[in-house]
């Protein structure tokens, strides 16, 4: 008999202990629900965000000098055992903006991930492809690091076609590009040992998404590999088998008993799928070594039983290390054990005619979908002592009983409402107890306590994130309650989003409540018409087989009518932009839970290869996505994509989850109806693949519609300082003053009058807008109505008598309190006398001032020029020959007034000598006399 092996600290439970244990796992799941992404209570010292972006400049080669930064902020995490700086910014330019999220591991760079992005990035060079990018980025960040590794990583693009898919291999270093030629493509490198075998924690990965720049992974120097294998397959297979004898595992029955189940036999068939990988618990008081980034060579081996044992199991997993043959984790593997048989195709008018149901019916029989998946595993998930520090649950019982005050108020009878509340509706359900989840008389424990701490954790996130949440996991979760509440929240509420945990009852048309009854789809439907929900997750295997029928068109509502056309199938690669996203399973879900909590083997072991489908305890991936997606506003596709950095390591397209799928054991047996090729034990579906559709692929998540929605509601603060208050609009809904929540996305704005008040302009993050407005608000901010006191205006009625005009003239009106300023203008011949006011004389002043606090009438009094009077000028000229001789003599009338004369030089042959004026001899030729009365006056002419 082989010998067994355990680490020094390994005790097998005995089965005096399971209540002790069962207790300890209860704490543990509740101590975990406090625990998961906590921003430490120290300040980051090191300026990271700094880093970014330095690396975004002199890396990625943005012209950093051209984008403004906002919202910019930095935490410490606790992430499992590790501390993490995750940093955050909006970056933005004339030619586009985008989202910066990176994370710092020991200081050193792991992530730099771009979302978010409008326009175009701000390049200081551009690059025919993503090949010639991806390879100056790499050299770059050789000259960046000083370290040659990355020129040498580089160097294995040089003949790598844009346009064509590959892997290709150097020294320690594997190359694997995928989605050449589409709209997202991703280079992978990962270490590799010279037998071949993966270390796939050890990684770099560079996304590109439309031809540019989406994100930078990069686990490579966080890692260390340590010692190499020395166990053979064989004798590891051996050595799994014999732990087996003694591995046991707890159910709870239906009374409430707990049981453990033991005494496993092993399908010989089983036998094949020992891997060697290279892993590491990510639970420091765990890690071998001390280190959980030191990775060590594992044997990682599958058993199947011979028959499924209580809780739906049909098989374990085994892991011992590859050089000492140390046994570190053994779990059970949880498989929904009904068979599922593809069926006949649907001919499309069949499926036309079952979607356009009529509203009241749901007796109608299902349509087939066209491949019933392969049965899903249901990972092997290695204990976990609960470390990971979550994201609090943040004493928010008020705000929750308010919620559940709300609820209740909705559940009166009441006047439907003519328009549907702009905050969101989030609705968190689970069948942990559903009799016939796993086909039998128990329930996973482990299972159990996963469900309802994902429930926990997403209601918690729901309410932070200002959503009117109901979490029904558990006795809630009953068909009637899922299907009547998708109708009235249809009617209630503009989006709703749903998550549900739990185990399929029909293939992509049907799932089982808490009791094992149905949720059809066909019932869902009849509920959805208007299309709100806008976000359903269900982790439920076999729920995303076909985009055009069954369950994913009974929540959406996407069957391709008029403004509800179906849904794209492939929504994280090439979402459509409908607003809409559906996520589920074509095949088997993966289980959320950890094993059984078993001193010991307290440990979390992450691998993600297609050969070992082995996923790790999921829950904590769904942990991240949400905390993501609600706590830190991110779009579903970027939190997909950042949770699957966080638990596996890679972006969401290199998982397992999503991009290579899983197996699983199938014991064989027989079954009613009986399906002959079933009845032969193996891995699902490869083994089963001659009596599957060519089309069948791997057990995987699907993600349909639009993956770039938001399920963060930004908090929207509408104020309007120093006038009575207005009413808001957004999208048609009233709102007083204060805060709202609503869906992140694009809204049209209006606001009321403010009697007394003029409307000026709406203001929302530095800018201006008029009313109504179409805005963006995708984060937090204050939306503001400004208004200016409407004024008094008077009118001032212009008049003149005689001839002439005023400026301004007419009725022209002014506002209260100021001064109107007239000019009166005579004509020719006519002069301005005075102004007459209200009646009496204003003065003679132009321009006259008028003060306008009531009504005015101003009259400009203009009198015509009189001529001047007339006298008689006598002049004469004398000669002095001598005597004075009379030379010439006249006279005439002449105005009054000054008035010229003037002499001619010589006269009678005598020269000019003086004029005499009223006794006054005047010299000049010309002389100017005043004319008051007949004037007398000569011009003297002598020698």
């Amino acid at each position: 008999m082989q010998k067994i092996i355990y680490k020094k600290e390994m005790k097998k439970i005995t089965k005096s202990k399971p209540m002790f244990v069962t207790l300890l796992l209860v704490f543990l799941l509740i101590f975990s629900t406090q625990a998961f992404l906590l921003p430490s209570v120290h300040a980051a010292e090191r300026n990271f965000q700094e880093n970014t972006s330095s690396f975004l400049s002199e890396v990625v080669g943005l012209k950093t000098e051209r984008y403004t930064i906002s919202q910019s902020k930095q935490q410490d995490l606790q992430r499992f055992d590790n501390l993490q700086t995750e940093t955050s910014a909006y970056l933005a330019s004339e030619e586009g903006s985008f989202r910066v999220t990176s994370s710092y591991v020991k200081d050193t760079l792991q992530l730099v991930y771009l979302s978010e992005l409008e326009g175009k990035q701000s390049l200081k060079q551009s690059t025919a492809n993503t090949v010639e990018n991806a390879k100056g980025l790499l050299k770059r960040y050789q000259n960046y690091t000083d370290n040659s590794f990355y020129s040498k990583i580089a160097s294995m693009l040089d003949d790598v076609d844009a346009n064509t898919d590959m892997i290709n291999y150097a020294g320690d270093v594997k190359l694997e590009v995928k989605g050449s030629g589409q709209n997202r493509v991703s280079y992978l490198w990962t270490y590799v040992d010279e037998n071949g075998v993966l270390a796939e924690r050890k990684n770099i990965a560079i996304v590109y998404e439309n031809g540019l720049f989406k994100g930078f992974f990069n686990n490579w120097p966080l890692y260390t590999i340590v010692d190499t294998p020395k166990i053979s397959k064989e004798e590891a297979t051996a050595i799994a088998v014999e732990a087996s004898k003694i591995y046991s595992y707890p159910v709870i029955a239906e009374n409430g008993t707990e049981i453990m189940v033991s005494g496993f036999k092993i399908a010989p068939e089983s036998l094949s799928r020992a891997k060697l990988v290279y892993l590491n618990s990510k639970d420091e008081d765990f890690a071998r070594g001390g280190d959980t980034f030191n990775l060590y060579p594992a044997w990682f081996i599958p058993l199947g039983f011979d028959e499924f044992y209580l809780g739906g199991v049909s098989g374990m997993t085994v892991i011992l290390w590859a050089d000492t043959g140390e046994v570190c984790s053994m779990n059970r593997a949880v498989t929904d054990n009904r068979p599922i048989v593809p069926d006949a195709v649907a001919i499309e008018s069949e499926k036309v005619e079952a979607i356009q149901v009529d509203s009241q019916q749901s007796t109608m029989s299902p349509i087939i979908a066209l491949i019933v998946a392969a049965f899903g595993i249901v990972s092997l998930a290695a204990s976990y002592r609960a470390k990971l520090v979550s994201k609090r649950l943040s004493s928010k019982y008020w705000t929750v009983m308010l919620c559940t005050a709300i609820l209740f108020s909705l559940m009166i009878p009441t006047a439907i409402v003519n328009a549907a509340i702009l905050t969101g509706r989030s609705r968190v359900y689970s069948s942990t107890d559903s009799p016939t989840g796993y086909n039998n008389t128990a329930a996973d424990l482990a299972e159990k306590a996963a469900m309802e701490y994902i429930c926990d954790y997403v209601e918690s996130a729901s309410v932070d994130a200002g959503y009117i949440t109901t979490n029904l996991c558990g006795s809630g979760t009953t068909a009637t309650n899922v299907i009547s509440q998708a109708g009235s929240d249809e009617d209630y509420y503009m989006n709703t989003m749903v998550w549900h945990a739990g185990h399929f009852a029909e293939s992509n048309n049907a799932y089982q409540d808490n009791n094992g009854d149905t949720i059809h789809w066909q019932d869902l439907y009849a509920e959805t018409s208007l299309g709100r929900h806008f976000f359903t997750f269900l982790w439920v295997c076999v729920q995303a087989e076909n985009v055009t029928t069954g369950t994913p068109v009974g929540w959406t509502h996407r069957d391709d009518t008029p403004g509800h056309e179906y849904m794209h199938e492939d929504g994280f690669d090439n979402s459509d932009g409908s607003g809409q996203c559906y996520i589920s399973f074509h095949g088997y879900s993966p289980m959320l839970s950890n094993h059984y909590q078993v001193e010991g083997w307290n440990s979390t072991f992450y691998t993600f290869s297609e050969d070992t489908s082995d996923m790790g305890p999921c829950k904590w991936f769904v942990n991240f996505f949400y905390y993501y997606a609600l706590d830190q506003n991110h779009t579903v596709h970027a939190a997909l994509d950042l949770a699957s950095q966080a638990y596996f390591g890679v972006p969401l397209d290199s998982t397992v989850l999503y991009e290579s799928g899983y197996d699983c054991w199938w014991p064989g047996g027989n079954w009613n109806p009986p399906v002959e090729w079933l009845s032969e034990p193996g891995f699902y579906p490869e083994d089963y693949l001659e009596h599957l559709p060519p089309e069948t692929t791997k057990n995987k998540m699907m993600i349909f519609g639009d993956s770039y929605i938001k399920l963060h509601q930004p908090m929207l603060t509408l104020s309007a300082p120093g006038v009575p208050p207005p009413t808001f609009y957004i999208d048609g809904q009233s709102h007083s003053l204060g805060s709202c929540r609503l869906l992140s996305g694009i809204h049209t704005v209006d606001v009321s009058d403010v009697p007394g008040y003029t409307f000026s302009h709406l203001s929302f993050k530095s800018t201006n807008y008029g009313r109504p407005a179409t805005m963006q608000i995708a984060s937090d901010g204050e939306l503001t109505a400004h208004y200016t006191p409407q004024q008094t205006y008077y009118t001032l009625s212009i008049s003149s008598s005689g001839s002439g005009y005023t400026s301004p003239s007419g009725s022209p009106q002014y506002q209260s309190g100021t001064y109107a300023t007239v000019y009166a203008n005579p004509s020719q011949g006519w002069t301005f006398d005075h102004w007459v006011l209200d009646g009496q004389n204003a003065g003679s002043s132009s321009p006259i001032n008028v003060y306008m606090n009531t009504n005015h009438n101003l009259q400009a009094v203009f009198v015509e020029d009189q001529p001047p009077p007339s006298y008689y000028v006598t002049v004469e000229a004398w000669g002095y020959y001598p005597p004075w001789t009379l030379m010439y003599q006249g006279g005439q009338y002449m105005q009054a007034g000054p008035q010229q004369f003037s002499a001619p030089p010589a006269y009678g042959g005598l020269p000019f000598y003086a004029w005499y004026h009223d006794g006054n001899y005047y010299y000049d030729l010309t002389i100017w006399v005043s004319i008051y009365s007949d004037t007398y006056l000569a011009a003297l002419y002598s020698y």
